[in-house]
């Protein structure tokens, strides 16, 4: 009869354990093509572009005109940070996207003489361009 017991009580600790492993898979967040995302506050790998010193040099070349925002004090400007909120991202002129296919996923931000390459979705800077 013990041994019924215990392996009732087994069984019975599987399945708790199995519907709390379900129901962290199920609660957590997915983009919008249905694959999981990282619970807000922890840290995503940043998107990935290789550009050459030409493409670099069409994406400064376009936005070199536009006036830059001065840099939050808190923000230093670096691959892999988060943007603040309070900088304007925006998209890549269509002279450049033509030169540049490869960035049509992107917005930039110019900040303290330097065109930041963001990704829009985690607002994460993929490439600093500097003139």
């Amino acid at each position: 009869m013990k041994t019924h017991l215990y392996v009732g009580a087994a069984a019975m600790a599987l399945l708790i354990g199995a519907s709390g492993a379900f129901a962290q898979t199920t609660n957590m967040q997915r983009n919008p093509a249905g694959a999981p995302m990282a619970a807000p506050g922890a840290t995503q790998t940043p998107s990935k572009i290789s550009l050459t010193a030409q493409q670099k040099q069409a994406i400064w070349t376009s936005v070199a005109s536009d006036k830059g925002a001065k840099a939050p004090a808190n923000f230093q400007a670096s691959i892999g940070a988060n943007v603040p909120a309070d900088i304007a991202l925006r998209p890549l002129p269509a002279n450049v996207l033509q030169q540049v296919p490869d960035a049509k996923n992107y917005r930039y931000a110019k900040v303290s003489d330097q065109v930041l390459l963001v990704d829009p979705s985690t607002k994460v800077v993929v490439d600093i361009i500097k003139q």
